[in-house]
């Protein structure tokens, strides 16, 4: 039987909005110890994601955090999964599109799905 990713979902998910300063997201990362914010707009849609790897572009780019934003170094375009989707097959998703985070969205953003999570699932 199918499991649903939503029993494997992160949740709640910090968001951040893309104006934000790479310094602002750093900080709420590093508070919550996590690797990843999902980029929302004001409507609460995700219109990205913000990850540690991001983060090490920006750096390598020698950005000013405190003035860069997060719009500037998000992946736009982001992947979406529903929570009633199967796990395995989020799974696949992450794997056919290269990606280690992946929001689930029904009308608005309620949790994001990591490798980790997916380590969970393999490990029950």
């Amino acid at each position: 039987m199918p499991t649903p990713v939503s029993e494997y979902t992160t949740t709640p998910v910090l968001t951040v909005e893309s104006d934000e300063t790479l310094a602002s997201a750093v900080e709420a990362m590093a508070a919550k110890e996590i690797h990843s914010l999902v980029v929302i707009t004001d409507g609460c849609l995700a219109e990205g994601v913000f990850t540690s790897t991001d983060l090490l572009q920006a750096v390598a780019d020698d950005a000013d955090l405190e003035s860069t934003t997060v719009g500037d170094y998000m992946t736009p375009d982001v992947v979406t999964v529903d929570p009633n989707d199967d796990v395995e097959a989020v799974a696949a998703v992450m794997e056919d599109h290269d990606i280690g985070h992946v929001p689930v969205v029904d009308e608005q953003v309620r949790g994001i799905v990591t490798e980790s999570d997916l380590r969970q699932f393999l490990a029950a």
